[in-house]
């Protein structure tokens, strides 16, 4: 009975917190309180992860409250549901916490509601085995009159009144609350269970170990040594491919870049970049196949390593290029979400090949490659969520020295948050929307500032109207000063 009073408080406090309600103050309360409730039941001795999980979360929901960015949002559900997984295990990584809390979202294990199913006082209760025994025959039986009350007039005349009486009663359910309530009742069942599945389980060391098993082919070692050989032709020539595209790179790109007459700088950054981080993530995984067993404990391997080595320096070389490209466009085009989320994974790019160096010189296993990564991922992305983005893309493109080239569109595809700082600079936009209709390609869809104002004004409508409907428990602090500066204007 009391994993039952426990499981209908929750399930009763999600329903109260988040039904039609926008993600406000809602969300961190609630993880949080299911956390705390975790943590109370299971007591496990928090390690350093616990402790990165638990800094990563309380910065990223202040940060979703006072800054409410879709960064930040994803950013919380990331380390919320990563912490939950932690406080069910001990020593285990940021992204073992995750897939592993994912995969518990879904299992049978337990039953409908974790902890009733398994009382053995419970499971001997006459009312309970009735229950048990009733549920599936009745649903059956329910399906059937439905069936023929569709197909048979006379058994419907018996059975209308009883079905209209189920049916005024779902009348008060749309669709989308039943879905809600579905969802209410899964994330309900994964905060109170306690018996918690592994799905993935890194190995717990994080150096290399060579693997010595037994073969019955004699001749593994000739097979080791074609390998090695392989491995230090391929270096060999990936590295001379890399030397002529960096030494191209480097004087061109950053040193004498120049935008020529005609010069397609969408193409150069966008296509030209896609092109550039296949190749980087392609170099990753080829170190990680060759240095992946017991190549890195073959005799004599110091020039294989000199040219991994020297291979990884020339991808981070790739991905600082890449960096300058979109700091070029920007330059010219403004910034835009995109180029910031471009910077950000080009900084975990950095990361991974560094990680790589460390791996090889230090003999580390893929596990470790696992846990520092995932680690740093969700710390830069903490990070990142710090910072109001649309309100910078905002007020960077407002004072960009090339007015006709920002992209005045872009500008209500930002949040509504952001749009008293935008009616507070009509005239730039307006400026920067006269400078376009001089370009010889005009790409942008509003050619007067009263198109775009009435546009603006319908966006801020619309969002007034959401606001007025939303309720306390969906409060943040961007909604709530924006609308009150744009009801007062």
């Amino acid at each position: 009975m009391r994993a039952f009073l426990v499981f209908s408080g929750i399930f009763l406090s999600f329903h109260l917190l988040f039904w039609q309600q926008g993600m406000g103050v809602n969300l961190p309360l609630f993880v949080w309180f299911t956390c705390t409730f975790i943590y109370t039941r299971k007591r496990p001795a928090l390690n350093k992860t616990h402790w990165f999980l638990i800094s990563t979360n309380l910065v990223s929901g202040v940060a979703l409250v006072f800054l409410h960015s879709n960064l930040s949002l994803v950013v919380f559900l990331l380390s919320s549901v990563s912490l939950v997984g932690s406080l069910h295990q001990l020593d285990v990584s940021v992204v073992e916490g995750l897939v592993n809390s994912i995969w518990n979202l879904f299992t049978r294990k337990e039953g409908l509601i974790p902890g009733l199913s398994a009382n053995p006082t419970l499971r001997k209760q006459r009312g309970y085995v009735y229950l048990r025994v009733a549920v599936f025959p009745v649903f059956i039986l329910f399906l059937y009159i439905l069936l023929f009350s569709a197909g048979n007039t006379v058994f419907a005349g018996y059975t209308e009144g009883f079905l209209q009486g189920i049916g005024r009663f779902f009348e008060h359910f749309s669709s989308t609350h039943l879905a809600f309530l579905f969802l209410a009742f899964l994330l309900t069942r994964w905060a109170v269970r306690s018996v918690w599945s592994t799905r993935l389980r890194l190995s717990p060391g994080n150096t290399l170990l060579r693997q010595r098993k037994k073969n019955k082919l004699k001749n593994l070692g000739p097979h080791l040594k074609i390998e090695h050989y392989r491995a230090v032709v391929l270096f060999s020539l990936l590295n001379a491919l890399f030397l002529f595209i960096n030494f191209i790179d480097v004087k061109w790109v950053w040193f004498s870049f120049s935008i020529r007459e005609g010069f397609n700088l969408k193409a150069f950054v966008h296509e030209g970049t896609g092109y550039l981080l296949v190749c980087l993530l392609l170099s990753i995984a080829l170190v990680l196949y060759f240095f992946r067993k017991n190549l890195n404990f073959y005799p004599n391997n110091r020039l294989l390593k000199t040219l991994a080595f020297a291979w990884i320096v020339q991808n981070a070389l790739l991905a600082i290029s890449v960096a300058i490209r979109t700091g070029h466009y920007i330059n010219f085009h403004g910034l835009a979400s995109k180029r910031i989320g471009l910077l950000i994974f080009i900084s975990m790019v950095l990361f991974g090949l560094f990680s790589l160096w460390v791996k090889i010189a230090q003999k580390r296993n893929f596990a470790y490659l696992m846990r520092v990564n995932s680690a740093f991922i969700l710390g830069a992305l903490t990070v990142s969520a710090c910072f109001s983005w649309d309100r910078i893309v905002l007020t960077h493109n407002l004072a960009h020295h090339n007015p006709h080239e920002i992209d005045v569109d872009h500008y209500l595809d930002l949040d509504p948050s952001v749009y008293p700082l935008l009616y507070q600079n009509l005239q730039t936009v307006e400026d920067q929307i006269a400078a376009h209709q001089n370009n010889k390609v005009k790409w942008i869809q509003y050619e007067d500032i009263h198109s775009f104002k009435h546009r603006l004004d319908m966006g801020t409508q619309s969002y007034l109207e959401k606001e007025a409907r939303q309720k306390i428990w969906s409060w943040n602090w961007p909604d709530a000063r924006a609308s009150r500066k744009l009801a007062l204007r």
